[in-house]
């Protein structure tokens, strides 16, 4: 798992500082749990997948898709919409704030 926590953050393009930020983890724990020092608790394993994204199986034992695909999980039935938020989920941080605040206010 340790090997797998350390693929995601290298893919996210994260230090160990920034990528434990999000979850409320020191750097210095991230290191830990990717070093194989220690063990990454369940509550930290939720937080991952809930916070990037990732397939709680494929964290824990290398199992499926490394990402939930969360356009799945979205009942569109427009093609439109589905390719928007298709393209959206493929926005880093700030440019989907960018987004949000242009769509803001074009519909004030």
């Amino acid at each position: 798992m340790n090997y797998r926590l350390r693929e995601l953050r290298k893919l996210k393009n994260l230090s160990q500082k920034e990528f434990g930020e999000k979850i409320n983890i020191s750097q210095s724990q991230i290191a830990s749990y990717e070093n194989g020092a220690r063990n990454i608790p369940n509550r930290v394993i939720k937080d991952i997948s809930k916070v990037y994204r990732v397939n709680e199986s494929w964290l824990i034992a290398g199992e499926g898709d490394m990402f939930i695909d969360i356009i799945d999980e979205l009942d569109i039935d427009d093609p439109e919409l589905r390719e928007l938020a298709c393209l959206y989920e493929k926005l880093d941080d700030s440019m989907k704030k960018n987004i949000m605040d242009t769509l803001r206010l074009l519909t004030k």
